[in-house]
């Protein structure tokens, strides 16, 4: 940390964290504030974060990217719905030697789609 840095104020937001409805004890309650106090770099960083994100603003880009985000996710959920309600059906249609076979394709399925759409979404890699 330089001197430009200890000279600037930086303010700390204090963050709580409350406890769930069924839980209402204190010790679930935990105010962060005083670790963000004691560590300065992380007080200056999420300051300087946040001053960005207020400058950039919530634009159609980021929004463009909230939908299909949430869609993707929201795939995913869906195939693991789709093959609890299908997997029955199959097995009393076609008595599989594995059970599990559906259920076992889709999650290789998944882990190849997503080595090979994680390294083919990003554009630097046909540069």
């Amino acid at each position: 940390m330089n001197d430009n840095d200890q000279q600037h104020n930086v303010p700390v937001e204090t963050i709580i964290v409350k406890g769930s409805a069924y839980n209402e004890s204190n010790e679930v309650n935990r105010d962060f504030s005083s670790d963000i106090e004691q560590d300065k770099i992380l007080a200056a960083k999420m300051h300087y974060v946040n001053n960005a994100i207020d400058e950039i603003g919530f634009t159609s880009y980021q929004m463009k990217l909230f939908f299909l985000n949430g869609f993707g996710y929201a795939v995913d959920s869906l195939l693991i719905l789709l093959n609890a309600l299908t997997q029955p059906q199959v097995a009393l249609q076609y008595h599989p030697v594995v059970s599990k076979a559906q259920t076992i394709a889709m999650g290789v399925g998944l882990l190849f789609g997503a080595l090979f759409w994680g390294l083919g979404a990003d554009v630097s890699l046909f540069l």
